[in-house]
């Protein structure tokens, strides 16, 4: 998975790029209801820096042993969508740049 801290990379360097802020997440397509979400569905992100994600972690619970990283479909300047995977528990998402710059986890999804 992605180094601890966004600051830092194992080499010891730093990345070239600001993580994403992540604002808001929104189910988009082949939702459950406007709430609920499944294996599937399309998520959109809504932040700053979204133009720089290329992958988004669907953190779950404690521990990264439910992590799941799933590339990003699409991005523009203020948006990233997702299709949310297999087996991916309920919990909060975490938008990651080209680089491996982390976003703060979202709230709860």
């Amino acid at each position: 998975m992605a180094p601890a801290s966004p600051a830092a990379t194992p080499s010891g360097g730093s990345y070239a790029s600001a993580p994403a802020v992540v604002q808001a997440v929104a189910c988009r397509a082949e939702c459950v209801d406007e709430d609920t979400v499944k294996a599937g569905s399309t998520l959109r992100l809504s932040g700053q820096g979204m133009h720089r994600v290329r992958s988004v972690i669907f953190l779950g619970g404690p521990g990264d042993a439910d992590d799941k990283l799933v590339p990003a479909l699409r991005w523009a300047k203020t948006i990233a969508d997702v299709k949310v995977p297999e087996g991916a528990a309920s919990g909060r998402v975490r938008a990651r740049n080209g680089d491996g710059a982390l976003a703060r986890p979202s709230r709860d999804v």
